[in-house]
């Protein structure tokens, strides 16, 4: 618990709230439940299971669950980081239609009362 709690002081907001064990046959599985304003990555997974040590010479497997939370002030949200993906407009189909609409133009989708109902795109 201790090595997890000093690796996260590196993620900004995260807060360890729970960590769980389970022996499987070949290796121990350490579930840290932490909350955060943003997921925790991949890569952060791996720097922090490369803290912890082995327990009786058995592998440690961390999985982390990000329980997602926003702290904030009178002055707005503390710990966000800006979205890296590009805008919808700048990703586009090969064909510079919408992927989602058929080629007739009409968007259908399953509702609970109808079997199917047909919306005319953008109206």
């Amino acid at each position: 618990k201790v090595r997890l709690e000093r690796g996260l002081r590196n993620i900004p907001g995260a807060y360890l709230a729970d960590t769980r064990f389970r022996a499987e046959s070949n290796k121990d599985i350490v579930v840290a439940v932490v909350r955060v304003p943003n997921s925790i990555t991949p890569s952060q997974t791996a720097s922090l299971q490369s803290g912890l040590v082995k327990r009786q010479g058995r592998q440690i497997e961390l999985h982390v669950r990000s329980l997602l939370t926003k702290e904030t002030t009178v002055d707005g949200y503390l710990h966000e980081i800006e979205p890296s993906a590009p805008p919808v407009d700048e990703i586009g189909s090969p064909t510079g239609s919408d992927p989602l609409i058929p080629s007739d133009g009409v968007q259908r989708s399953k509702s609970p009362d109808t079997e199917s109902s047909a919306v005319r795109g953008g109206q």
